[in-house]
This record gives C-alpha cells, sequence and structure tokens, in this order.
C-alpha cells in the first residue's frame, strides 16, 4: 500500500457504495449476536471465540471509549470466557506499572505495597487515585470477580500487570532497594544516593510536574538509567528479573517526562499523566514501545497468555497507525502501536479484538458515526450487538471493503460531536488492524465511584 505523500493526511475512506452494501448483507449473515453485554451474562454466546483466538498468547482488548458501560462490561464478559475456559491467567491494562502491582496484590489477598500496614480500608480506596475510567463500579467488579477466583484458584490465580510508566509511586523505588539491601548490601549507598531525588516525596502527579520544569534534567535521567546498570549488574537470583523491571520502568518514568519528548508529543504538562497515551508507541523507525516491552516481559516472566486491556488506537496491529485527537499541541504522529509492535513478535500469536460502538452518552455524548468513518458502515449492519470474526470466507467484495484504507474511531479525552470524523486512527485496514470485532450499538456512562 502505497504511503500518502503527506504523512498527517488521512488515507481513502472505504468504499461506501455497492461495497459497502455488501458488507452489510455479510454482517447480518455471519456475524454471532451478543444478546447480554452485561458482566455476568452467560458466556454461552462466546463460544465461537474459541476458534477466533486459537492458541494465541496475548489477546488485545481495544475498547474504541474508556468511558462506556456496555463496552467496560463487555470486556469484563470476553476477559471471564478467556480465563474460565481458554486458560488464560494474567490482565494486563492501560495503568501505571505501580498501581498495577497494587491491583496484583489486592486480587491475590496479599499486602498491598505503598498503603503501609494492611492496605486501603477498602476497594474503592484502593481506586481513589487510579486512571479515571478505572475508578468505576464496572472496573471495581473486575477486580472483584478476579479476587474470587483467585480464592477459589490458589494454585493456579490470576495476575494483573500495569503496563504505563507516566506515573511511578514511590514503592517502586522501595522494593528495588529492598532487593539491593537484601542480595547486594554493598551497592545499597551508591543506589541509594540515586534514587534520593528520583524517588518521589510528594503525589506522583506533583512530582512529575516538578521534573517537567526542572531546567536541567539530565541529571536525573542519567541517575535513573545509572540505577538500572547497577540492579542490571547483580548476579542473577530470586526476585532480580523483578527488581530489574522496576528499575527499567522507573528509567522509563523519566524518559516519558523528559521536557523535549513532551514537546513533540503534545503533552499537557499540567495535567496528570494519561495512561496508554502517546508514549504507548513506538518510533516511526519501529522502536519497542516500553508498555509492549513490558507486556512481553510480562508474558515471558510469567509464563502466562495474557489478555492486554487498552484503548483501539493502542491494540490495533499491523503497520505504523496515525492517531487524531484534536485539539492537539502538535499534529498527529505516525508510530507503531502496542498492538502492531506485538504483532511483530508474537505474529499470529496475538490477536486483536476491537470494542466499538454506535453512539450514546460515555464521557462525552457521542454523535452516531460520521459518514466517512468505516463505522458508519458496521453501525447499519445489525441492529443488535455483534461479534464477528473478520478472518472468516468473505466474498471478494466484501474482502476488498474489509483490506481497503480504513478510517476509525477512536474517542479521546476532548471528543467534540461536531467533529465526530476528526477523532480517529488512519494509516491502516480493518482486516489488519483486528482479528475480531465486537460490536456495541448503543453506550451509557460509566458507574462512577464517589
Amino acid at each position: 500500500m502505497p504511503a500518502p505523500a503527506d504523512p498527517f493526511e488521512p488515507l481513502p475512506v472505504p468504499d461506501g457504495g455497492s461495497g459497502a452494501t455488501a458488507v452489510r448483507h455479510w454482517i447480518a449473515g455471519h456475524a454471532h449476536p451478543l444478546p447480554d453485554v452485561g458482566a455476568r451474562a452467560p458466556l454461552d454466546h462466546l463460544a465461537p471465540l474459541r476458534a477466533m483466538v486459537g492458541d494465541a498468547r496475548v489477546v488485545g482488548l481495544g475498547a474504541a471509549t474508556r468511558g462506556a458501560a456496555e463496552l467496560t462490561t463487555l470486556a469484563h464478559q470476553l476477559i471471564r470466557y478467556l480465563v474460565e475456559e481458554l486458560g488464560f491467567r494474567s490482565l494486563a491494562l492501560d495503568e501505571d506499572w505501580s498501581k498495577g502491582l497494587q491491583y496484583d496484590a489486592y486480587v491475590a489477598g496479599t499486602p498491598v505495597p505503598g498503603y503501609g500496614g494492611d492496605g486501603p480500608g477498602t476497594p474503592r480506596e484502593l481506586l481513589a487515585d487510579a486512571w479515571r475510567p478505572h475508578r468505576s463500579a464496572e472496573f471495581l467488579a473486575v477486580l472483584h470477580w478476579i479476587r474470587a477466583f483467585n480464592q477459589r484458584h490458589p494454585e493456579d490465580r490470576v495476575r494483573v500487570v500495569g503496563l504505563d510508566h507516566g506515573a511511578v509511586r514511590a514503592h517502586v523505588y522501595d522494593a528495588v532497594t529492598d532487593h539491593v539491601r537484601a542480595t547486594a548490601p554493598d551497592q545499597l549507598p551508591e543506589l541509594l544516593a540515586l534514587y534520593a531525588d528520583l524517588r518521589p516525596a510528594r503525589p506522583v502527579t506533583e512530582h512529575a510536574r516538578w521534573y517537567a520544569e526542572l531546567p536541567d534534567q539530565a541529571p536525573l535521567r542519567a541517575a535513573a538509567r545509572r540505577a538500572r546498570e547497577l540492579v542490571a549488574g547483580l548476579p542473577p537470583g530470586p526476585g532480580h528479573a523483578l527488581a530489574l523491571r522496576h528499575a527499567r520502568v522507573i528509567e522509563g518514568f523519566y524518559a516519558y517526562h523528559e521536557r523535549d519528548h513532551d514537546h513533540e508529543q503534545g503533552h499537557d504538562q499540567g495535567r496528570d499523566p494519561e495512561p496508554g497515551g502517546p508514549d504507548a508507541v513506538g518510533g516511526a523507525d519501529g522502536s519497542l514501545p516500553l508498555m509492549a516491552e513490558n507486556a512481553i516481559w510480562w508474558h515471558e516472566h510469567t509464563g502466562h497468555r495474557l489478555v492486554l486491556w487498552s484503548g483501539l488506537a493502542h491494540t490495533a496491529a499491523g503497520a505504523p497507525l496515525t492517531a487524531s485527537f484534536p485539539p492537539a499541541a502538535a499534529p498527529p504522529v505516525t508510530r507503531w502501536a502496542e498492538g502492531g509492535a506485538l504483532r511483530r513478535h508474537f505474529g499470529a500469536g496475538y490477536v486483536s479484538v476491537a470494542l466499538m460502538f454506535g453512539h450514546g452518552e460515555a464521557l462525552h455524548t457521542v454523535a452516531p458515526p460520521s459518514p466517512a468513518l468505516a463505522d458508519a458502515v458496521l453501525s447499519t449492519a445489525r441492529p443488535d450487538a455483534y461479534l464477528l470474526d473478520l478472518h472468516a470466507p468473505q466474498p471478494v467484495a466484501v474482502h476488498n471493503w474489509f483490506d481497503a484504507p480504513a478510517t476509525v474511531r477512536v474517542i479521546g479525552p476532548s471528543y467534540r460531536a461536531e467533529r465526530d470524523a476528526d477523532f480517529h486512527i488512519t494509516g491502516g485496514r480493518l482486516a489488519t488492524w483486528f482479528d475480531i470485532l465486537a460490536w456495541v450499538p448503543r453506550v451509557t456512562p460509566l458507574d462512577w465511584l464517589p
């Protein structure tokens, strides 16, 4: 596929005429209905997933928006099926690494790091400083379900990991320090000196803002790099791999909030770090995003089949894509997303599932999809929720539509209904980005925790 002359110019939209008509007819006859997208729905109607997922080691669940109750409960339902029926045993989130460690301890029923004593007084306290879509009753239900599963299967429990590094809390530094204290106490003074200014002594968002405003950030980046090198040089043994990953994530935090990087990516330094944000992607040269690196490491470290629950722009597989979230401080940048990096690493062992919808209320009032979007065809194929295998045999016209350059809606925090078509990903094809498509016609807001 030839690239557009202007890297920020959207690729042509799939044919909206006869090809789209054939697609609607094909979906109407081949999609599997989803009669209930609730979290506690019976799993029988998800049975077709077994063949679709096959032997995949990682399944990406990518939502077109993170503020919709129905997409969240459907993701919960898919997670239940992947765990109970297909043996997946880890859930990876676009939440920060340190928060993921707290979730993992909570679902295991062990003390939660970072709170002191026995941990948070209630699960809601655990989520009080989580990423906003995780401060909801629907996400809390996911954690409750995993915790209950682990209580029933103490020798075969489900783990939780956060992949992001935009907010790394003090307890991660303490874990590295404790490992060095126990295994190489002679190296401890140097590590403590390196972490003296790095370890946040204030809320992590304030620490990130303080670092972003430093006139000279280089000494702190160098200290984070040297700390990671120190841990890497320790003899292998119990706990070493995890301590090294902690140190790598800490180093990633200081790279993420580097001033030049923030300017290039259009970050708002006054805002809380956005998990799964621009740094979820690698370079245009195909360099590996740290979030994908963390997912690969976790899979190899645990040996688990892994469910990656993130945004659609991050889980889409295939070549580099361009995401548009106006208004932005910088033009869209074409990069390798997590899903593209995971497809390169795992091949067919990475399966991409798109969770898409027609209209409704989420973080915003969302209009029916613009005719310029592929979503407009998907929304008129059936009136109900459905699951679609994009690798099922297709007539030529249908294959050509799914294999044509596509523009797909992805709703970010600044969505405006009057500019619906401007919130999208381009640079690929539906049949390349996604292996499976789950469609919900209408959504409602999450039940936000007080």
